[in-house]
Formats: structure tokens, C-alpha cells, sequence
């Protein structure tokens, strides 16, 4: 860009910032027009103008900050897309832009840097492709070398630490000595300058996720470990609070290294939660005072995932390479943090404070993960608390609410220790009268605890408000009241009124023994549970606090659980709502076609926010009819999910997955029957599969692919051409949501169950995909993380259920399977390799050995001995071995039929034999 052009540049930098909103808006649309025109030559201006220590400081800054945000989006696929297009650059533009905003590190007057935002965000888009390889080693330079001012070591350490927080940490862990010894040396420096140590200090806590093999190392983390622990001690309240995080972060990622450090850390942690009663300081210490009691939530957190796993696994797992033990570190514990916990329950200074964090919230989540580790310890220590606080006279409010709060810390439900469900249900008994009393306590808080003690008591103690018919009545009054009071309490009323109808439902009908209940317990107050819940939606202040949405969502639930002398009231509710909606729909079809004209943002927002609980109401409500009426009302309610989605545009775009999440409980009521609509749905579920870029719709539309297959089953076929491509294109965008990926491969499976031997025209395409995901899933998940192993059991289910769905389809219905069933034949090979591989997983889930198991006798009744030569006998002893030892008795009567079709195959062997 010429002199002239940078001038410009500067100048409509400048009128960004204008007081004048004229100014402001044409000053963005020559940016964008800019932009537009040539943006690597206009990237290239907005970073000379950053680097430019002459030009404003403001001007400076909104260059940065506009250079960062074309490498930013909100959206994941077009955030990978704008990094696409910057490494499409020419590499001379790249390492200019580059060059200038290391060189700009520290000649900026205002912090936090931009500069360093800016040269995180490129590494983002380059260090996975193996460029900017001399980037971490110019931010150490610059960090530790010699002749450094204060403002460039801080202003690298802002970027080394954004990199460590938003750069793939497999990027990073090469270099991960490196960076540590970089941040420690500042971070150590207790004499050093103060923003220095903040920033190095956030950026070590950054740089822990990647640190694995420094941690492993007993000196290296001997190192480490004192580093944090000292600068929990810094005189600066920002640095300790930091450091503090620094502690929370080790003992999430690194428990299992922890044991020689914990006398050090309890006395540091605990030290930091006793602040808050320390009358001497007077200085705010609650930042301080969180970080300890979150430490004790972390430990909680992670003993808790070791214990849930090895019951998971059973006591063999403790063989295992991978096993981890819980060292129990919060039952030693115990005695010592639970009382300043209680002390802490305490202190909230502000009645109104609602869901503000503070100590006593954090406290009050600590205790009830304390409580779910150590259960019955934390009973002992807590209850005399409770009995001395559950009453009005001789407490303060602050009491009372503390009182109430831990009682719901210890109401937690095990139902692997009987002796412990019975100690549940007596407290329970015993307290609910004098929680119920509460509901009459001046303090708001403390009728907002009641209810939510109340809700917690009808989630893990059900028996002790439901079964007693004078308890329930003094509930439900106690809820009634509490719907017409504060917007807090009435938003918990609303959940406890939704748990108790789940309650009543569920132990008045024990593993759904019939479809609809003559009553439940909730019966008598069901028809003016509903009309109140209609009443709390309708509030003046019913937008506060997500009120309004507890009220329609309690209300979905009570029509989806409504027993049969509740159904008429119920029936009623769901006209109300569909009225409702009609009416929102038609406000806002105005909206549309006036261009938003005459209405303004809040007004649309807020009908757009009411249409979408309205519809979640209906959603969940559709669940609860019987299909009669819902095939009554169908044309109704596909009308207003057709009228929404046709809406669904700018401003009013957040219904949009709301109205296609109704499609699916009406495709499922409707059966056959939805075919009259799919006319209707196709072009909205279409616009879906093919937008990547909106994850959401897109993930509901594969789904509802799957669901319209179901439901209309062979009339699909008309359909099948288009969207089996469009599945198929999903499938080869390398933008795709990950998550979407294992529910396509399940709708290969709904759609080939629909169309039966017709599905043949799909099958080599479909099959070629299943195969490339079968490959990818088949690796070993050892030393993957939760989330990877989650999701990689998910594609493997997928894949399954893909190849069984395709099988069946093709087998056809008759006696004999039908000729093209061949066409899977090839591919028998494969897919019996791809169960074999899975099988050596231990992380191999249930229901993967029940599809698998399900798998293979499919096979065998198909394909018959010309199988016998593919089948090999330790993988199918192993198989069908993990079926039978298996809790759930799905998986064990799918383990005997495929043993049953494999010793068919024996029999037929022995009688001919041959080969595939």
C-alpha cells in the first residue's frame, strides 16, 4: 500500500473510534471494503500501522485488533477457513506480518498486548502445518536474552502464554523444557517486576497441559512444584491468586504425581480458604480464598472420575497398565476442609446476591462434591450444623441459608450401598418438615434454598415426599406459594416441581410397566400445578433468571408424564401452548416481511427466546400424547414448525434448531403417517446437511434423516437420491463438524432398513465410507483422553450399526436373502478384521460388544458356512465371552444368538464345507 494509502488507512482507523455513529459506519464499510478488495495487501497495511510506533496508540490498537479479527470467527468452520486462506498467502506476505508483530512486542502503551493476541492467533493457523518454526524460540529470545526492556519481556510472555492456551498442545510439547524454562525464570523472580510475574505465571498455567514428560521426571517436578508452591505466597493478591490456579490445574492434570506434595498443599490451600475469617486483613481476599476451596473441588472432581471408573471396570481393571488409583486424598481431608467449608456456607454478606459467585456458593459446591466421595463421613460432620441452622429463632438468615445448603450437600443417592439409602431416606424423613416450615423465612435466600432442598430431596430420596400422601400435600403447597414469589425462588419451585413429576411418575409406574398409569401421586395437584406454571410464565418478570423457560419446561414434563386421570388437563396444556405459538409465529411473520422495520433488537430477541421455550415445551410434550392426538393435531404442529423454520432468518435464526428438534418426536409419533409432511420438512433438512458451517442444524438435519427413514420406511425412496448424495458429500467436507460424522454413518443404516434391497445403489459408496471410518476407529485408545475415547467408541458404534443396517437391508424379507446381498460380500473380510481390532480395546463399551456380537450373527445366518473360513475361533471366543459376562441382559441374549448362528455354521461345516 502506497504512502497515500497508509495515510488513508490511519485516518479511517481513526473515525472507528468517532463519537459519531456516521463516522463509525463509514469508517467499518471502507474496512470491509478494503478488506474485500485485496486482503493480503490490506493485512499487510494494518500491520504496518500496528508496528508503527509514531502513529496514535489508539490507532495502533484498533489496527491489531481488526488484523486479528480477519483470522477470527466465532464459527469453527469458518474459523478453520480463514486459516486456510491464511496459509494460502504468499510465504514473503505471511513472514512480513509475522516479522512486524514479534518486532512489535513491547512498543505498545496499553495491556493487555494485541500484538501478542495477534501472533498467538497465527500460530494457531501455522504451528500444526509445521510453519513459523522459529516463532516460540524469537518469544524466549525476547523473554530471557540480554538487553530486553520490561515492557517487550512482558508483552512475549502475553504471547508465549496465549499460544500455551490456544495452540494444540501436540503442537507444543517439543518445546515444552523451553517455554518452561522461560516463564519459570520470571515467575520465580520475586524481586522482579510485578506485571512480569503475572504474565509469566498465567502463562506457566497455560503451559501445563503439554508438560506431561516434564511432570514425569521427579526432578523436573520437584523444580516445578516448589516454583508454584512459593508464589502462592506472593505478597501481590493477583500473582497468589494466580499461582493458586497454578495448584487447581497441576492436581487436575497430575494427581497421580501429588502424593509427596500434599502436607504442603493442604496447608497452602487450606491457609487460603481460612482468609475470609482472618479479621486482621482488610483487603479483599475472596479471588484468594476460591482458588483454595476450587482445589478441593478439583481433588473431589478427579477421585471421583477413579472411583466411577474402576467400579466401571471391576477390580481386575487394577492390572491394567492404565489404572490409576484414587489415593483418597479428600477423605484424609475431610475432617479438617469440611468445617471451614461450613464456616465459609456462612459468610454471604448480600440476601439478593441470587447466583453470584462468591465463597459461599463455592463452598456450598465443594461440600456436595466433597459429599459424593466420602458420603457418610461428611454425614457425620455436617449434620450437627444442620440441626443447629434449621430453625428460625436464634439463627441469622445467613445461618439458615447455610443450614439448608448443607443438608443438600449430603442428599445424594448410591444405589450400589443399600445401608446408605436408608440412612438417605430417614434424614430425608426427618428433615422435610422443618425445610418445609423455612418456605415461611423472611430471607429470599433462604426460600430459594428451601426449594432447591426440597427438589434435591425428590431427585435422590423420591420415597420420602412422594409416598406420603400429608408430606406431599405440604410440598406442593410449599411449591404453589413459591411459584408466586421472588423471580429466584420461583425459578427453583419450577424445578423442584419438575423433579417431583418425574418422581410421582416414575414410582407410580416402576420400569414403565404400562404405557399410561391410571394416576400418579401427583394427581390432585396437577391441574393447578399447570395453571400456576401457565401464570409464572406469563410474570411481568418472568424474563429474569430464566424463569419463563423453567415454567415451560416444567410444564412440557408434566404433560409428558401426565397419567391418564390427568390427560384431559394435560391435553388442554398443550392447546394453550400450541396457541401460544400460533401467536408468537404470526408476530413474528410481521417482523419478517416488515425487514425488521417498526421493531427493535430486544423486541425481536425476546419473541424469538419465547417462540423457542414455547416450541422445547411442545417438543417434549409431543412425547407425553397419545398418537392418536398427536395425529389429530399434526397438521396443526407441523404448520407451525414449517411456518418457524420458514422464519428462521437474521434475528429470529436461534429458532431455527428448535423447530427442526420437533421434527423427530413427530416423525417417531406419526409413523407411516408422516409422509404427508416430508414434502414439506425436505427442503429445510436439505439446507441443513448441506450448511456445515451451522454445526447444530446440521447435526439435527443427518438425524433427522435417519428419523423420516423410520418413520415412512419404504415411501423414503423417492427421497433417497438426493439425500443419500448429500450424506456422501458430508461425509468428504473436510469441515464437518466431527461430532456429525458417526450419526451419518447410523443414517446408512435407518435409510437402508426403510428401503430394503432398493439400498444397493447406495452400497459401494456407503460401504467405501465405512470402511475409511472403520480404519480411523479401529486404532488403540491408550493414552487417549476421555472426550477422544468417547467419541471414537461412537464411531465404532456407528460403523456397526451402519454395516448391520446395510446387511439386513439387503438380506431382504424373504426366507432366502436376496441376491444383492452379494454386494456386501467383499467386504465381510473387513468388517470381521474391524471387530477383531476393536475387541483388544479395553476401551471397548458395552454396547460395541453388543453390536459387534450382533454383527457377526447376522453374518453367519446371511452368509452360512461360506463364513467359516473368516471366522476365527479365538475372536469369536473372546467376543462372545465378553457378551455373556456382560451386566445388561440385552448384550447377553444378542451373545446367544450369535453363538447360536456360529455353531450353525459348525454344523453345516462338518456337513460341507468350503470357502467364502
Amino acid at each position: 500500500m502506497t504512502m497515500a494509502g497508509q495515510s488513508e488507512i490511519r485516518s479511517v482507523l481513526a473515525a472507528c473510534l468517532s463519537s459519531e455513529a456516521s463516522s463509525r459506519e463509514g469508517a467499518l464499510k471502507w474496512l470491509e471494503s478494503a478488506s474485500q478488495s485485496n486482503l493480503p495487501q490490506f493485512l499487510a497495511a494494518l500491520a504496518s500501522e500496528l508496528a508503527d510506533v509514531a502513529a496514535p496508540p489508539e490507532v495502533r490498537s484498533q489496527a491489531g485488533l481488526y488484523l486479528k479479527n480477519q483470522l477470527t470467527s466465532k464459527n469453527a468452520v469458518q474459523q478453520e477457513r480463514k486459516f486456510a486462506q491464511w496459509r494460502s498467502f504468499d510465504e514473503e506476505l505471511r513472514s512480513h506480518i509475522k516479522n512486524l508483530a514479534i518486532t512489535c512486542l513491547g512498543t505498545e502503551q496499553f495491556k493487555p498486548s494485541i500484538a501478542a493476541q495477534l501472533v498467538s492467533r497465527i500460530a494457531q493457523a501455522e504451528f500444526a502445518y509445521a510453519l513459523w518454526e522459529d516463532c516460540i524460540p524469537q518469544l524466549i529470545q525476547r523473554v530471557i536474552g540480554q538487553g530486553a526492556t520490561d515492557q517487550q519481556i512482558a508483552a512475549s510472555l502475553e504471547a508465549l502464554g496465549y499460544i500455551c492456551e490456544e495452540v494444540d498442545s501436540d503442537s507444543l510439547m517439543q518445546k515444552a523444557s523451553s517455554i518452561l524454562n522461560a516463564v519459570v525464570t520470571h515467575m520465580y523472580n520475586k524481586d522482579g517486576n510485578r506485571y512480569i510475574r503475572l504474565v509469566a505465571t498465567k502463562a506457566f498455567c497455560h503451559a501445563l497441559t503439554f508438560c506431561s514428560a516434564n511432570f514425569a521426571v521427579d526432578a523436573e517436578r520437584n523444580q516445578l512444584m516448589l516454583v508454584i508452591c512459593e508464589t502462592t505466597q506472593a505478597d501481590d493478591k493477583d500473582i497468589r491468586v494466580a499461582a493458586m490456579q497454578c495448584l487447581v490445574k497441576t492436581m487436575e492434570l497430575y494427581y497421580k504425581y501429588m502424593e509427596p506434595y500434599m502436607r504442603d498443599l493442604f496447608g497452602i490451600t487450606l491457609g487460603a480458604m481460612r482468609l475470609k475469617q482472618n479479621k486482621d486483613i482488610v483487603d479483599d481476599v475472596d479471588d484468594v480464598v476460591l482458588q483454595g476451596i476450587e482445589f478441593w473441588s478439583s481433588v473431589c472432581d478427579k477421585e471421583y472420575e477413579l472411583i466411577e471408573t474402576l467400579k466401571d471396570y471391576g477390580e481386575s481393571y487394577v492390572n491394567d497398565p492404565d489404572y490409576e488409583p484414587c489415593l483418597h486424598y479428600a477423605r484424609g481431608a475431610a475432617e479438617h476442609v469440611v468445617p471451614i467449608l461450613l464456616e465459609l456456607l456462612v459468610t454471604d454478606e448480600d440476601e439478593d446476591s441470587g447466583d453470584d459467585w462468591g465463597p459461599a456458593k463455592a463452598a456450598s459446591v465443594c461440600l456436595d462434591a466433597l459429599a459424593q466421595v466420602c458420603r457418610g463421613k461428611v454425614q457425620e460432620l455436617v449434620l450437627p450444623f444442620v440441626h443447629a441452622h434449621l430453625k428460625i429463632e436464634g439463627t441469622t438468615w445467613q445461618q439458615r441459608d447455610a443450614g439448608l445448603m448443607a443438608l443438600a450437600a449430603v442428599l445424594w443417592r448410591d444405589d450400589d450401598d443399600a445401608p446408605g439409602q436408608e440412612q438417605l431416606l430417614l434424614l430425608a424423613r426427618q428433615a422435610i418438615q422443618p425445610v418445609v416450615a423455612l418456605m415461611q423465612d423472611p430471607s429470599p435466600a433462604v426460600r430459594d434454598s428451601v426449594a432447591f432442598v426440597i427438589g434435591k430431596m425428590g431427585e435422590h430420596a423420591p420415597e420420602s415426599v412422594v409416598l406420603d400422601a400429608p408430606t406431599l400435600d405440604a410440598v406442593a403447597a410449599c411449591m404453589k406459594a413459591a411459584l408466586k414469589m421472588e423471580v429466584r425462588v420461583a425459578a427453583n419451585a419450577c424445578w423442584t416441581v419438575n423433579v417431583l413429576a418425574k418422581s410421582s411418575a416414575l414410582l407410580s409406574n416402576p420400569d414403565d410397566a404400562v404405557d399410561r398409569p391410571q394416576t400418579f401421586h401427583l394427581s390432585g395437584h396437577y391441574g393447578h400445578l399447570v395453571q400456576l406454571l401457565f401464570e409464572t410464565a406469563d410474570r411481568p418478570d418472568a424474563s429474569q433468571q430464566n424463569l419463563q423457560t423453567a415454567a415451560y419446561d416444567t410444564l412440557g414434563t408434566l404433560v409428558e408424564h401426565a397419567p391418564r386421570d390427568c390427560y384431559a388437563v394435560a391435553g388442554q396444556a398443550v392447546q394453550e401452548v400450541m396457541r401460544r405459538m400460533q401467536a408468537t409465529l404470526q408476530q413474528a411473520q410481521r417482523v419478517v416481511a416488515a425487514n425488521g422495520v417498526g421493531s427493535s433488537q430486544e423486541h425481536v430477541m425476546a419473541l424469538a427466546n419465547l417462540h423457542s421455550m414455547l416450541l422445547a415445551a411442545l417438543v417434549v410434550s409431543i412425547r407425553g400424547l397419545d398418537p392418536a392426538d398427536v395425529a389429530s393435531a399434526g397438521k396443526h404442529i407441523m404448520e407451525l414448525i414449517t411456518g418457524t423454520l420458514a422464519i428462521a432468518r437474521g434475528p429470529l435464526s436461534s429458532v431455527k434448531e428448535d423447530a427442526l428438534m420437533a421434527i423427530d418426536p413427530m416423525a417417531d409419533a406419526l409413523g407411516p403417517g408422516f409422509l404427508e409432511f416430508t414434502e414439506a420438512v425436505l427442503p429445510y433438512v436439505l439446507e441443513g446437511l448441506r450448511n456445515v458451517e451451522e454445526e447444530e442444524p446440521c447435526f439435527l438435519c443427518v438425524g433427522l434423516v435417519g428419523d423420516i427413514a423410520r418413520a415412512i420406511g419404504p415411501k423414503m425412496l423417492p427421497y433417497c437420491d438426493v439425500l443419500m448424495q448429500s450424506l456422501f458429500d458430508n461425509v468428504e467436507n473436510p469441515y464437518l463438524a466431527q461430532k456429525v460424522k458417526p450419526h451419518i454413518f447410523s443414517g446408512f443404516a435407518d435409510v437402508a432398513m426403510a428401503i430394503g434391497t432398493q439400498f444397493s445403489k447406495y452400497c459401494e459408496n456407503a460401504c467405501k465410507y465405512l470402511e475409511i471410518a472403520a480404519k480411523l476407529s479401529a486404532a488403540s485408545t491408550a493414552g487417549a483422553d476421555i472426550d477422544d475415547i468417547e467419541y471414537v467408541n461412537e464411531l465404532r458404534e456407528s460403523c456397526l450399526e451402519g454395516y448391520t443396517g446395510i446387511l439386513q437391508a439387503l438380506k431382504g424379507e424373504d426366507a432366502a436373502p436376496a441376491q444383492q446381498v452379494q454386494q456386501l460380500a467383499p467386504k465381510v473380510p473387513i468388517i470381521l478384521s474391524f471387530i477383531e481390532q476393536i475387541m483388544q480395546d479395553k476401551e471397548l463399551t458395552d454396547s460395541g460388544v453388543r453390536a459387534s456380537l450382533g454383527l457377526v450373527g447376522d453374518l453367519c445366518d446371511v452368509y452360512g458356512a461360506h463364513l467359516a473360513s473368516y471366522l476365527k475361533p479365538a475372536m469369536v471366543e473372546s467376543l462372545v465371552q465378553f457378551g455373556m459376562a456382560s451386566d445388561s441382559a440385552k448384550t447377553k441374549q444378542t451373545a446367544h444368538y450369535a453363538l447360536a448362528e456360529i455353531n450353525k455354521i459348525k454344523q453345516q461345516q462338518q456337513q460341507s464345507g468350503g470357502g467364502f
